[in-house]
């Protein structure tokens, strides 16, 4: 019973927390200078190495109730709601971080950041990197246990903020070698750079037909403002009609969230990138918070579904590949998304 109160409550704060969050922390100093570090083999094998998060073993402590969290200490809602997926300390002094949130399928939160040795405590860490929920994560890295079992790499940790701390337990392997399947390509830090977006002019006609976009099919988010206020509907299933009169439809959203509905608006192709205009976009979150201006639709017995007005999307190509496209989805200042679009009949 106490575990269900407190999910209940977690969910709660989460949907009514405020804040906004950033990806891509700024570096400061030589990110190509190795750092120099102390005698300790730990050290030496924690940096380099992948290590995904057990969810099922994370442990938050807070120094107050959730419903009473500052601003600041908000980003830890990402740990506590069993969100953060995985960690790579780099040897030049970068942190990549990647989040999941079981309701979107397989969608990766990639985040980045820094560390650096602490001075005063040479064996621990201090790290600052981003998060899906309020902010980016600063806390001091004490590494507990480290050991090898049944030949994979295991360590618990302590993660500790003056408003927050958590322990964790981590499973590593290098993010070289292919441990995850695909989860693994899309969670690298170097998919980016291998996957860069066309500069080439676009064809309407090339672009013109219906797609769909699966759950199921992984997705690398590098922009979220807020991925607890807004559950965006792009990170979901559904269909995308570009037709050759301009018209673009959205529609088979899932019904729970967002009703039976289909979101009709304007595309056109300028430059290396598609526009898509849409007069209501769907929404599923807490419009109470977010920003923006809303309307409702509430469909007998006990859905509500609601819709932002006035907003624009941008598509670029990637690749194109038999019956389907590699592409990036952004709103500007709200969501960016690489994410496969499978032609339909």
């Amino acid at each position: 019973m106490k575990t269900q109160l407190h999910i209940c409550l977690l969910s709660l704060l989460m949907l009514l927390g405020l804040g906004a969050c950033t990806n891509d922390l700024p570096m400061k100093g030589d990110e190509q200078s190795r750092i120099e570090f102390p005698a300790s083999l730990t050290l030496e094998k924690i940096i380099g190495v992948t290590w995904r998060v057990d969810a099922q073993r994370l442990r938050v402590l807070l120094p107050t109730r959730l419903d009473q969290l500052s601003a600041t200490a908000r980003p830890i809602l990402s740990v506590s709601g069993g969100y953060l997926h995985s960690l790579q300390l780099s040897k030049t002094g970068q942190v990549y971080a990647t989040y999941t949130i079981p309701e979107l399928g397989n969608t990766i939160f990639y985040y980045t950041g820094s560390w650096r040795l602490d001075k005063d405590q040479p064996e621990e860490l201090l790290l600052r990197f981003g998060s899906p929920v309020g902010g980016d994560l600063s806390c001091r890295m004490k590494v507990r246990r480290f050991h090898l079992l049944d030949n994979m790499l295991h360590m618990e940790a302590f993660f500790v903020n003056s408003e927050y701390s958590f322990s964790a337990e981590l499973i590593g392997k290098g993010a070289q070698e292919n441990y995850w399947s695909r989860e693994t390509d899309v969670i690298d830090p170097s998919w980016s750079a291998r996957n860069p977006l066309s500069t080439e002019p676009l064809e309407a006609k090339a672009l013109e037909g219906s797609y769909r976009v699966n759950s199921e099919d992984w997705k690398r988010v590098t922009l979220m403002d807020d991925a607890v206020r807004n559950l965006y509907p792009l990170l979901m299933s559904y269909r995308l009609q570009l037709r050759p009169n301009g018209e673009v439809i959205l529609s088979a959203l899932p019904v729970p969230r967002f009703g039976v509905n289909q979101f009709r608006g304007r595309w056109r192709v300028t430059g290396s990138r598609a526009l898509l205009h849409f007069d209501l976009f769907p929404f599923f979150g807490d419009n109470k918070a977010y920003p923006g201006v809303f309307e409702s639709d509430y469909i007998f017995p006990i859905i509500t579904s609601y819709a932002r007005q006035q907003v624009d999307l941008y598509l670029e190509l990637v690749r194109s590949e038999e019956g389907k496209l590699l592409v990036r989805l952004t709103e500007p200042g709200v969501c960016s998304v690489y994410l496969t679009m499978h032609r339909t009949a």
